[in-house]
């Protein structure tokens, strides 16, 4: 099926740090036929996922495409980190929030990632494509975030997207 209407391409214009949508994707069989439902993008052969379960133990694999990198020197560097953290739940009750708040003052907030792993890259143009496989066997089974977050360390810009999974107990677990 097809898709039209109007498209917002206002984070991509100019010259801002911008990223694209997070896409989780599994690799395809190379017999898997293009016409279901496999993309491509510079390269790579992707199947989204688009349920956004995974089983603890196989890998997430996320892409992303990055924009408006600055050029010194006729090069372009930055930074990318990939963050996994416990999701919060959007319907909490007031007290639940107003109780976080205070513990987040006081230094009890939990805002460290379940996962995180961050590289350098180098590229000669002023758009980057990111894939990644994470292993996420330490994560038990539940919601989580999966924040992306890009570093220009050109021109200082900051840009990050995000979004949710739902992880499952692996094989070990299900037999």
């Amino acid at each position: 099926a097809l898709g039209r209407g109007d498209a917002d391409a206002r984070r991509f214009a100019g010259d801002q740090l911008a990223l694209s949508d997070v896409l989780l994707y599994d690799e395809p069989a190379a017999s898997h036929p293009q016409a279901a439902g496999v993309i491509e993008r510079a390269g790579m052969r992707m199947r989204p996922r688009v349920e956004h379960s995974f089983w603890s133990d196989e890998p997430l694999r996320s892409y992303v495409e990055v924009y408006g990198l600055g050029m010194l020197d006729g090069e372009c560097e930055f930074e990318v980190r990939y963050s996994i953290y416990p999701s919060v739940p959007q319907d909490t009750p007031v007290w639940f929030d107003v109780v976080s708040a205070a513990g987040d003052l006081l230094g009890f907030g939990d805002e460290d990632p379940v996962i995180s792993q961050s590289f350098t890259r180098r590229t000669t143009g002023h758009r980057a494509a990111e894939y990644i496989a994470i292993d996420i066997a330490a994560l038990q089974p539940g919601s989580y975030e999966l924040l992306v977050e890009v570093m220009d360390l050109n021109s200082g810009q900051h840009a990050a997207r995000r979004t949710g999974l739902f992880v499952e107990p692996g094989a070990s677990v299900r037999r």
